[in-house]
């Protein structure tokens, strides 16, 4: 959700929005923007499916705002791994084309919170 009212914020402030979008989601939440904004079909996890079309955007900025965030789920998911080696490889395709600002938004369990200090 936070992802649809940014992007929708965006939109409205007359930026030129790209979003990266899994295969075969909806996109109920963004249907009253949806013909404002270029959608990429992809899978964060799978830079192949997305770096080309980086390369073509060339982003000044970008937002990340893709995590687990399911109850019950989020807090012991084997993804948060996943999305965190995908968040790394991102924020490098990011760097190789010439993005200059990534915002990065998760939950606390990015990092090891059994870890004690």
């Amino acid at each position: 959700m936070v992802g649809s009212q940014l992007a929708r914020l965006l939109v409205e402030e007359g930026f030129d929005v790209h979003a990266l979008i899994r295969r075969g989601s909806s996109t109920d939440k963004i249907q009253d923007i949806r013909p404002r904004i270029n959608v990429v079909e992809g899978d964060l996890k799978s830079p192949e499916s997305w770096s080309a079309a980086l390369e073509k955007i060339r982003p000044e900025m970008a937002f990340h705002l893709a995590w687990i965030t399911t109850p019950g789920v989020y807090l012991k998911s084997p993804d948060n791994l996943d999305l965190a080696g995908a968040t790394l490889a991102l924020a490098g395709k990011l760097s190789d084309a010439g993005c200059r600002k990534l915002v990065s938004l998760g939950t606390c369990f990015e990092y090891d919170t059994n870890h004690e200090r």
